[in-house]
């Protein structure tokens, strides 16, 4: 570094912003949604007909089961009660536009202009 810079440190130090459980769930929702298809289904079940396993309830307890036991037994998600993680789950999911509601809007609109439904 230049005897200009001095004053500018070379590390940055730890930053002291204090996050959400959101946060740190909307970080877990994100990893596993690229690297589990099967966290997709659950997320993504709009009806009982898309639920992976027959009801949607289900599916969102069963998202919150997987999202808690990727988050670790030593964080603040792997500590929270499942309940807790289910509810907060919605928002997660509508940060990145993939909430229940939204992908029932998409799934009306592609059948509305798919071919297979102007047959039937």
């Amino acid at each position: 570094m230049s005897e200009l810079n001095q004053w500018v440190p070379s590390e940055l130090p730890t930053s002291h912003k204090k996050t959400s459980m959101l946060d740190d769930v909307c970080d877990i929702f994100a990893e596993q949604w690229e690297a589990d298809a099967n966290f997709c289904g659950l997320a993504s079940s709009t009806d009982m007909e898309d639920a992976v396993e027959g009801s949607v309830t289900i599916d969102k307890i069963l998202l919150a089961q997987l999202v808690k036991k990727a988050a670790g037994e030593h964080s603040r998600v792997g500590n929270a009660k499942v309940g807790d993680i289910a509810r907060i789950m919605h928002h997660a999911a509508k940060r990145y536009g993939v909430d229940r509601k939204a992908i029932a809007a998409r799934k009306a609109e592609y059948l509305a202009i798919s071919p297979q439904s102007a047959a039937v």
